[in-house]
């Protein structure tokens, strides 16, 4: 999701969505870009794409009311990935295990954001049946620079392929970060590097 100003600036979400959330208007934008993707789904049935929720999207009825209508009429559910970012609420949360179990059983796949920082736990990982985990950028921009840093993302990357999930690394915009990953067998690669957010082409 982008916005662009008056003056022709494409704004990334950090500027926009807390006033999006006081506002009141989060929940419709979600709804959007949700409707959205399973739109280009449908259109490009050879193409994976990427969803990041919340848990204030997995919580609000419309929205994931929304979610299980549109998974239930995707010709290929397979398709669409649902990224989250995990929190202290949401591993507490009965309701938000059975979304991700209910979404898992139509099809789709799950991702979790932002791993390796804040909450994140290996157990919750196994118990929501995650398909990806995305190594947060913070831990891939320094792994060339810090030992520790190294060792945690190896850890990451090791126990994931034990459990039959892939893993992306976020922010890889150095071609030494970029080596030192493929060394360690990442399945995807994801930054700058790569490539920049762009309109879409499709």
């Amino acid at each position: 999701m982008r916005i662009e100003d008056e003056n022709g600036n494409i704004l990334p979400p950090l500027h926009f969505l807390e006033t999006a959330k006081n506002s009141r208007l989060y929940g419709r934008l979600s709804q959007i870009i949700i409707t959205k993707a399973f739109e280009m789904a449908e259109k490009h049935p050879e193409v994976s794409f990427s969803i990041n929720i919340t848990i204030e999207d997995i919580m609000d009825y419309k929205t994931n009311t929304l979610i299980i209508d549109k998974l239930q009429k995707a010709s290929n559910p397979g398709k669409i990935i649902f990224e989250i970012v995990e929190s202290e609420e949401m591993r507490l949360r009965n309701d938000v295990l059975n979304f991700f179990t209910v979404i898992k059983s139509m099809g789709a796949r799950i991702a979790i954001d932002d791993f390796g920082t804040g909450y994140s736990n290996f157990e919750y990982l196994l118990t929501i049946k995650a398909d990806f985990v995305k190594i947060d950028g913070s831990l891939i921009k320094n792994i060339h620079k810090d030992e520790s840093t190294y060792a945690i993302v190896k850890l990451v990357i090791d126990f994931a392929k034990q459990s039959n999930m892939k893993t992306i690394a976020e922010f890889v915009s150095d071609v030494e970060v970029c080596e030192i990953l493929q060394n360690l067998k990442i399945d995807y690669l994801q930054g700058y590097l790569i490539g920049k957010p762009l309109p879409t082409l499709l």
